[in-house]
């Protein structure tokens, strides 16, 4: 897949491939329709990563700015109020269709919060507690630093605010806190061959950067970009390329 450019600014609505939003809709709908107990959760990767194309450019910006507008109106100071159990409302809204609060209903337990640590290399955590249940750490001062400079770059997205970071970052984290929790392999794997005859995925589908070590396989790297149109793995919120 070749990267997709970001501008930072909310595209005309005509600029929105409404084809791929029907497309990516109907793949959503079904997919959530049949996830029936946390067996099915390894479905969710194994479906999203597997898509050629996922949501257009177009609607992943105008979702994450009205996303971004509706957090700074709910919260003017985000250390006060739940902010983050608002973010994965939102975004199951917004990218998920509702897959999220299904996967919940079923039994996954998405912790979240802030942490006030600031790591030269770490802007955010993903760590699974146990069978079904991952945490999410967001550092604070990563977001404030954002807050403060007005740019930062997550992903090969660029943001402006403290809410843009805070978005990007949790975008990054919630993909890693899905594969990690539901199909852990394709972490740190590209191709296991288990999934080799139950997916039309192809490497050849994503062509990016990719690293997978570090956990950001070209599983990884392809679903975070179909769904938010993040083409990187790094940051840069305070003197360079970071993770």
């Amino acid at each position: 897949m070749p990267k997709r450019r970001r501008t930072g600014h909310e595209p005309p609505a005509a600029d929105i491939d409404t084809d791929a939003v029907g497309d990516m809709t109907d793949i959503l709908d079904r997919l959530t329709a049949s996830l029936r107990s946390p067996d099915d959760f390894r479905r969710v990767c194994t479906t999203i990563g597997g898509l050629s194309e996922g949501w257009p450019p177009g609607y992943i910006e105008c979702t994450r700015a009205s996303i971004g507008r509706q957090l700074t109106e709910e919260f003017p100071d985000i250390t006060v109020g739940r902010v983050l159990e608002r973010t994965l409302e939102l975004y199951d809204q917004g990218y998920f269709r509702g897959l999220l609060a299904r996967l919940i209903e079923l039994g996954m337990d998405i912790r979240l919060c802030f942490n006030n640590v600031w790591c030269y290399d770490v802007a955010g955590k993903t760590t699974v507690i146990r069978q079904w249940t991952f945490k999410i750490e967001i550092s604070l001062k990563v977001v404030r630093e954002v807050e403060r400079r007005g740019q930062g770059v997550c992903g090969e997205v660029p943001c402006s605010t403290g809410i843009g970071a805070m978005q990007l970052l949790f975008e990054h984290e919630l993909v890693h806190g899905l594969i990690q929790t539901c199909c852990p392999r394709l972490a740190t794997s590209s191709d296991p061959p288990q999934l080799q005859q139950q997916t039309p995925f192809s490497l050849a589908a994503w062509s990016g950067q990719y690293q997978e070590p570090s956990g950001h396989s070209r599983w990884f790297m392809a679903m975070q970009f179909n769904l938010f149109g993040q083409s990187g793995y790094c940051h840069d919120c305070r003197h360079g390329p970071d993770r």
